[in-house]
């Protein structure tokens, strides 16, 4: 019978201590864990202002608790235009700091998880994605003004409408990521995307309803995409402006083999490099019109000579012209031999 009450009393004590809730400075906390003094903020009192500093540590009944945690919703609409997140945090909820108007946000590398649109709905023009993230959930930045985007290399999965109508002119994606999800990047400015090469599956929707004029893919398996000519299409109801860069050999396996669902793109390019130089081929890309083809060099390279091949290794023509009139080709793959005056690229163009 002692033993039962022992057991009895340590439990209800253990409850008390894991639901204690106390405020201080407009913030309401619930202690997380007794045995490690840690907390979660659980709300916030608008009253308390639209800046708000969570601290990393808060005293109360003579503990010093660490806050790790804001729970969801606990910011929500409270009006914020400045918060700042202590080092100790390692979870942020969902919703935690939607519609405000916030318009910069440091995150800690030491948070881990971030919820579904926790910063949905703000102004915000700046935001670090933390190191320590392996997901970026659905729509957390959705609705907001970044122009940039670093995605840290580690994460794997881009969570849907996670980026959805921003500004965004350019974006990296790290080698890492496997999974872009549908929306992802729908309705922002980006004119170029390079899609790194172990991505497998990226959603409908996910890169529509931006001026996309290039889309480089360096897998050489093809991702899975949305192929549709509408709004569900993956990278725009119009394909016909955007350029298709991809690795060589791989036309087949994206554009022309049964099935393939990279079609409908102004040209595609297999992009290969004849020397060492690699950083030859970043500044040179070479765009298919309806009669010819115009070769763009950036950083003042100049073009020396150019030649042109056809798949049985033929020459077809060559010359010193950056535009190289095309109406004479018949349809199919070219290879053509750049010489710069550092260096040369060989790259595959697909004239139809």
């Amino acid at each position: 019978m002692k033993k039962q009450l022992l057991f009895l009393l340590t439990f209800c004590l253990s409850a008390i201590g894991y639901s204690q809730v106390f405020t201080d400075n407009f913030i309401t906390y619930t202690v997380y864990s007794v045995a490690n003094n840690t907390v979660r903020v659980h709300s916030y009192d608008a009253a308390g202002g639209a800046n708000v500093i969570i601290p990393a540590t808060i005293d109360y009944n003579s503990v010093t608790y660490t806050v790790v945690a804001i729970n969801q919703m606990a910011f929500m609409n409270k009006g914020l235009t400045s918060v700042s997140l202590p080092s100790t945090l390692t979870n942020i909820g969902l919703f935690a700091f939607a519609t405000n108007q916030l318009s910069n946000i440091v995150i800690p590398n030491t948070v881990s998880s971030i919820g579904t649109a926790a910063f949905q709905d703000n102004q915000l023009t700046s935001a670090n994605i933390p190191t320590s993230l392996t997901i970026i959930e659905d729509q957390v930045f959705r609705n907001n003004l970044l122009t940039s985007a670093v995605i840290p290399n580690g994460v794997t999965s881009i969570g849907q409408a996670s980026f959805f109508g921003n500004q965004l002119t350019s974006v990296s994606i790290p080698s890492s990521v496997t999974n872009i999800s549908s929306y992802a990047f729908n309705t922002n400015q980006l004119t170029s995307v390079t899609i790194p090469e172990n991505v497998t599956f990226i959603g409908n929707f996910a890169f529509n309803a931006n001026p996309l004029a290039n889309v480089s893919s360096l897998a050489t398996t093809p991702p899975t995409i949305t192929t549709s000519g509408d709004i569900f299409d993956t990278f725009a109801i119009d394909r016909s402006t955007i350029y298709l860069h991809i690795p060589p050999g791989t036309t087949g396996a994206y554009v022309t083999d049964a099935g393939a669902l990279w079609t409908g793109f102004a040209s595609t390019t297999e992009d290969a490099l004849s020397t060492s130089n690699f950083e030859l081929e970043n500044e040179i890309k070479i765009i298919t019109t309806e009669n010819g083809l115009n070769i763009v060099s950036n950083n003042g390279l100049q073009l020396e000579n150019y030649t042109i091949y056809n798949l049985s290794g033929q020459e077809v023509v060559k010359g010193i012209e950056t535009v190289i009139e095309t109406t004479s080709f018949s349809r199919g793959i070219y290879i053509v031999n750049l010489n710069f005056d550092k260096g040369s690229v060989v790259k595959k163009v697909l004239i139809k």
